[in-house]
């Protein structure tokens, strides 16, 4: 029985039973890069960079939040934890 063959591709059948299939040739590949004439403005300013010092201020009061954020988990969570667990032992912790 013959295998059946796709109808898109051309396929060669040899004497011996065995199939080749001609392969298409492919053009080379073309380049999309297409140069842009240059713009009629000129480039904008550059942002004006921050003072080293108002850096350093912003990562202090950054360090005071998490600082704070700290305390208050340790006030409303730990805490209370701990007292609860003092209590469910009788003391002996």
């Amino acid at each position: 029985m013959q295998p059946k063959l796709p109808q898109d591709e051309r396929y060669e059948q040899r004497p011996d039973g065995t199939i080749r299939r001609f392969r298409q040739q492919t053009p080379p590949a073309q380049s999309t890069y297409i140069p842009q004439p240059p713009p009629d403005e000129p480039p904008r300013r550059r942002k004006r960079e921050k003072h080293r010092r108002r850096r350093v201020w912003l990562y202090v009061f950054a360090l005071i939040g998490v600082a704070f954020v700290a305390v208050e988990i340790f006030r409303y969570l730990i805490v209370p934890l701990l007292v609860q667990l003092h209590i469910w032992t009788g003391g002996r912790l």
